[in-house]
């Protein structure tokens, strides 16, 4: 199942009524601008039934195939790995010569030790 969370983060721009536009979209609206971080905790905090979560930042452009490729970096990797990050270029940037172009992986030992935030303890 996938399942697609907008969050609205106090914004004027049109993008809740975007999101409202689309059937599958599940919306979680902030009442203010809690910042870029917090607002996507919180919205983690309501995709607890998910195996796999990724961020998009409101200003990016994902190339056309870019969770496909995310997801077979976490599927061909161990259990010992954590999370994955995508590179991230400025539009108007050339590629580099020899740069990587597939998701890096994140060692499962730079996960947080904490016990995770809860809704009720925002």
């Amino acid at each position: 199942m996938t399942r697609v969370l907008v969050i609205d983060n106090a914004s004027t721009d049109g993008s809740e009524r975007a999101a409202l536009d689309h059937a599958h979209v599940e919306l979680l609206r902030m009442e203010r601008n809690l910042g870029f971080a917090e607002a996507n905790n919180l919205g983690v905090l309501r995709l607890d039934d998910c195996e796999w979560i990724a961020l998009l930042n409101p200003d990016a452009f994902a190339e056309p195939r870019w969770l496909e490729a995310l997801m077979a970096a976490a599927a061909s990797c161990s259990d010992d790995v954590a999370s994955f990050a995508s590179c991230q270029k400025l539009a108007d940037t050339p590629p580099r010569r020899g740069s990587r172009s597939t998701p890096s992986p994140v060692p499962a030992t730079m996960r947080s030790r904490s016990s995770p935030p809860t809704l009720e303890s925002w």
